[in-house]
């Protein structure tokens, strides 16, 4: 990600490659380039390229993409607020290049199946990286958290108290959970 403050500003999808002169890249990467209008974007061009290119990074801001642990794309269930593919464009128009959905989806993310499900919806997101959290809300979720394999999801969410998806955990569980994440 790259940022200038002036008129025009250039957004790296892709974090460069380590050791590279002057932003050399050595593979595909795309660009966004924004151009501003009194504080608001208008227009975004989207390019592609496969050869070597230098980018003049003189006076930029060079960043890694970023990561965001906390998105609720609302897939499954809830598609009209935001689906995968709009979110992860989103993310990515800010240099978020990787994302973790929160469970509290249509159906909750609490079992092997459901979690399974959004894994296979976010194999069509392209050239984007979405990580999962896994839901326990109650006691036969215990055993889904064993059986979930554990590169499936980055971490256990434990709602402890009332929110979107009605995904409460039962009190007194909350100590086998990380007795469980301790194991694994």
């Amino acid at each position: 990600l790259m940022c200038r403050k002036k008129t025009h500003a250039t957004m790296v999808t892709h974090a460069l490659p380590p050791h590279t002169e002057r932003g050399t890249r050595h593979r595909a990467w795309s660009r966004a380039n924004r151009y501003p209008h009194r504080g608001r974007c208008h227009h975004i061009n989207h390019s592609s390229s496969t050869k070597n290119e230098t980018l003049d990074a003189s006076g930029l801001l060079i960043f890694p993409g970023l990561i965001d642990c906390h998105v609720h794309f609302r897939e499954p269930g809830n598609e009209d607020a935001e689906d995968m593919e709009s979110g992860a464009a989103a993310a990515v128009a800010g240099g978020i290049t990787t994302v973790c959905d929160m469970p509290n989806t249509d159906p909750p993310t609490c079992t092997v199946a459901a979690l399974e499900d959004k894994r296979n919806r976010a194999a069509r997101i392209k050239n984007y990286d979405i990580r999962f959290f896994f839901g326990v809300t109650r006691k036969e979720h215990l055993r889904e958290l064993e059986n979930a394999p554990r590169d499936w999801f980055v971490g256990v969410k434990l709602y402890l108290g009332q929110s979107t998806g009605n995904m409460q955990v039962e009190g007194g569980i909350e100590g086998d959970v990380f007795r469980i994440c301790a194991e694994r």
